[in-house]
């Protein structure tokens, strides 16, 4: 018997498929080198497809390996889940004339420069309006399907991140800094070798809030960045007590640091492949929204001497995992929804779901937990800022609904202007 030409590029995971992968008919796949193995499409996995053969193994494929009509097929088979047809498409002119209302009163009142606010379902958005300019002193308008910059809300993203790699078995939520980064014994702290992905992923992990110079290495790639940052700010002792919680935005670039180093990929290629591919966020991107001195984009704006200052810059790149994703309201809307349905074009099961949300203290995976009645128990909540734009949401898993406003400002009084909007949502779609 003729030894399967596949074998050489090819790793057999020898599992039972979990219930929640979803199948497709049995077929032939063909290789570049003209080899050919029957099997059953099971997911993409970044840049590899997870096949099962007949003798109910799995084998993991690199996507350019295969023929181009197979490439072509998995990009067909895909499409559905890519383009997110169940959420409804936002078009320039969907605007809701009471959000818009809200909105434009806001900008007026305030003499702020823009807002984006929505609500949103598992069916996509249900209402949205915006109002003001993409920047100050120009009469550019920001629009419903601008890109926002996340900040902060960034992290949520950067969990769902390390779920998939939970669920593919290339981490568990216990794995150590230390496990990933052996050779780092001698240059992180003690202290810190033990800290896990759920530590890093719920601000328990003891780990200082920021670098003392995020941008160190800049002109590095970002990998090594990452890594240096690491080895820069553990080598003293932690000044935060154990299992008390204290928000770290280098704990979480040191989550997608692991990420990283486990899969040979930087945090942004793996965002990219793992979280806005599969769910059709096709505005998503890093940084500072638009080409750099264009207003094709909207610009951030900090309050100084009285007016408002445009700016088309950001936090370091190496921040990346804990606050640096833009994308269009309805594309962050299509992530935030993930919470709000038992299926989803990531497949991700209920309990990898369930742990994204279940507090230590009052954070889990990127959201601040708490109950409140209007939302029949569980609220999922965040804010981001790169401290020219304020990003607030407000999800309610049990009502299927999240409420985001987004304003490409910052100041004093941004933060409770935006909640005040929050509670306009609610009242909008709740018809008080």
């Amino acid at each position: 018997m003729s030894r399967n030409p596949f074998i050489p590029w090819l790793i057999a995971i020898c599992f039972l498929m979990s219930a929640h992968w979803s199948m497709a008919e049995s077929r032939t796949w063909a290789g570049r080198n003209g080899s050919r193995t029957e099997a059953e499409f099971v997911k993409q996995i970044g840049s590899n497809v997870l096949l099962k053969k007949p003798d109910g193994n799995t084998i993991r494929v690199p996507i350019q390996k295969l023929s181009d009509q197979d490439q072509q097929y998995l990009k067909d088979i895909q499409k559905p889940r890519q383009s997110s047809s169940s959420f409804n498409e936002v078009r320039d002119n969907a605007q809701s004339a009471e959000i818009r209302d809200a909105l434009e009163g806001i900008i007026e009142r305030e003499q702020m420069p823009g807002m984006v606010a929505a609500i949103v379902s598992s069916d996509g958005v249900l209402a949205i309006g915006s109002a003001g300019v993409r920047k100050n002193g120009s009469d550019e308008a920001i629009t419903i399907t601008d890109q926002l910059h996340m900040g902060s809300n960034t992290k949520a993203m950067t969990a769902v991140l390390m779920a998939t790699l939970v669920a593919d078995g290339t981490l568990t939520w216990d794995t150590t800094l230390i496990e990933v980064f052996p050779s780092m014994k001698n240059r992180f702290h003690a202290d810190y070798h033990n800290v896990t992905v759920w530590q890093l992923l719920t601000h328990t992990s003891r780990f200082p809030n920021g670098a003392e110079n995020w941008r160190a290495y800049e002109g590095t790639n970002l990998r090594k960045q990452r890594l240096s940052l690491l080895k820069d700010n553990l080598k003293k002792a932690p000044q935060t007590p154990a299992g008390v919680h204290h928000y770290s935005n280098l704990g979480y670039m040191a989550a997608g640091s692991m990420a990283e180093e486990l899969t040979g990929e930087t945090w942004e290629t793996l965002m990219q492949e793992r979280i806005f591919d599969p769910l059709g966020m096709t505005s998503a991107g890093f940084g500072p929204p638009g080409k750099q001195g264009r207003i094709e984009q909207p610009w951030g704006h900090n309050r100084t001497g009285g007016s408002w200052q445009p700016f088309q810059t950001d936090n370091a790149a190496a921040l990346g995992p804990a606050g640096t994703v833009h994308c269009s309201i309805e594309d962050w809307g299509k992530f935030v929804a993930l919470q709000f349905s038992e299926s989803n074009a990531l497949n991700l099961n209920r309990d990898l779901l369930d742990k994204l949300i279940t507090p230590v203290g009052t954070y889990a995976g990127g959201w601040g937990i708490s109950t409140r009645g209007w939302a029949k128990g569980t609220v999922l909540s965040h804010s981001g800022s790169n401290t020219m734009w304020l990003s607030p949401v407000w999800a309610a898993p049990n009502i299927n609904r999240a409420y985001l406003v987004v304003t490409n400002s910052k100041d004093d009084k941004s933060s409770k202007i935006c909640d005040q909007m929050i509670g306009t949502l609610l009242k909008i779609d709740q018809g008080n």
